[in-house]
């Protein structure tokens, strides 16, 4: 396994260019209030829960203090900055945090827009108003985690049981049975998949699905078909990984690339699993593997390679030729995965 310190140093050059990035570019910029600031924000509070490092928190109260007031709603992409803020509010009796993370929980129970089956549309301002029609794989991530870990932090079931009806809509209608991987995103006037079996998306869903299984393991909660869901994925991964534990942008795609952030989440997911007694030693040394992987990924600056740009549903030759860039959303999914290893 690679050497506490060398992951420490490599965590650091991503911290470090967090903080310093001046990009007013979507994916970059880190004081817009969206789902890529969100999940760059979410690799910080993993990396401050495996390391208790205060210079963690201190930059997301800093954050806080400048972007706080700012804070808008109208997508589950805005949801994602929230977590940070809840983290905010375990750690502080201010009010402030609390206030704001009440709102967001208002909002994806009572104000966002709703598709037919009542799950939570995938919308933006700037989208097609078809969005209002699809379930994306990406809104358990950006919002459903959130909300059930918002409810547990309140001891709220009516939050919890939103959390879990969003959870359970969204695995029922991505996931393709044929594959045992999910598709990208769901019409819920057509009935159709959309997209394909892309594996950053294959990833958000297989965290948020980790994730929720942590944070209800002590609860009365009928999980069953959550963990054979999950297992039953994890296991459809494990058998498309690479040698080094790379996995393929488009993971049923022999001719599509190998990526990290699709590969980085599933190393997280994995070496979690594992730890929740959920997966067996397999996917421990997968995880493991992955982090030496993409360990060497990282540059002395905190670049990070091989991360793809940000993606729609689209044709399979759209997924497969997507450049790769570098992005906040990168910068915290790598921050997550490494942060196991400490």
């Amino acid at each position: 396994m690679i050497e506490n310190t060398i992951l420490r140093n490599k965590i650091d050059s991503i911290f470090n260019k967090i903080r310093n990035q001046k990009s007013d570019a979507w994916n970059l910029n880190i004081h817009r209030w969206d789902w890529s600031c969100g999940v760059g924000l979410y690799g910080l509070l993993k990396a401050f829960e495996a390391t208790g490092d205060e210079k963690y928190i201190h930059f997301i109260r800093q954050w806080f203090d400048q972007n706080g007031p700012n804070h808008v709603f109208g997508s589950v992409n805005n949801v994602a900055p929230a977590n940070a803020v809840l983290l905010l509010a375990e750690n502080s009796e201010d009010p402030q945090y609390e206030k704001v993370c009440q709102a967001y929980a208002d909002w994806c129970t009572k104000t966002a827009l709703r598709t037919s089956n009542d799950g939570l549309a995938h919308v933006w301002e700037g989208g097609d108003e078809d969005y209002k029609n699809q379930l994306w794989i990406d809104t358990m991530f950006m919002a459903g985690i959130y909300l059930l870990k918002y409810g547990r932090y309140k001891n709220d079931p009516a939050i919890i049981e939103e959390a879990l009806h969003q959870y359970g809509l969204h695995m029922g209608c991505l996931l393709d049975p044929q594959s045992e991987l999910f598709y990208h995103a769901y019409h819920c006037v057509n009935k159709t998949f959309l997209g394909e079996h892309w594996g950053r998306g294959n990833g958000w869903m297989v965290v948020s699905l980790v994730e929720l299984l942590q944070t209800l393991k002590d609860s009365a909660y009928d999980l069953d078909r959550t963990i054979s869901v999950f297992k039953r994925v994890m296991e459809k991964a494990y058998s498309l990984r690479l040698e080094n534990g790379m996995l393929r942008t488009l993971l049923l795609v022999e001719e599509s690339y190998p990526e990290t952030t699709c590969t980085a989440l599933f190393g997280y997911v994995a070496w979690k699993g594992y730890t929740l007694g959920i997966l067996d030693e397999r996917f421990l040394e997968w995880g493991k593997t992955i982090v030496e992987t993409i360990a060497d990924f990282v540059s002395e600056d905190g670049n990070i390679l091989f991360c793809s740009y940000g993606t729609n549903p689209e044709s399979k030759e759209i997924y497969m030729t997507r450049p790769c860039d570098q992005s906040l959303y990168a910068d915290g999914i790598v921050m997550m995965l490494l942060s196991l290893g400490l």
